[in-house]
């Protein structure tokens, strides 16, 4: 039977500074890209649901009371 031999899988760069640039490039895609993202996301929300505070769409007065008014229940006394 053939044994199997380790192997070492190494990334060769030209120099030191081309791998530096890789990994910074990296990082900023997966990592700082996002969180940048998700952070103005979040914080829009954050913004609507506890600063702004006003009920989407238009307040009318009196159509709210007549729909309220016709969902009340009436009882008929026989």
């Amino acid at each position: 039977m053939h044994q199997p031999t380790p192997h070492n899988c190494k990334e060769q760069w030209p120099s030191a500074r081309w791998r530096y640039w890789y990994t910074l490039t990296i990082m900023v895609a997966q990592y700082f890209l996002p969180l940048a993202v998700m952070s103005a996301t979040y914080s829009s929300i954050a913004y609507v649901v506890w600063l702004k505070r006003q009920v989407p769409g238009e307040a009318v007065a009196p159509r709210d009371h007549k729909i309220a008014a016709s969902k009340k229940k009436v009882y008929s006394a026989r």
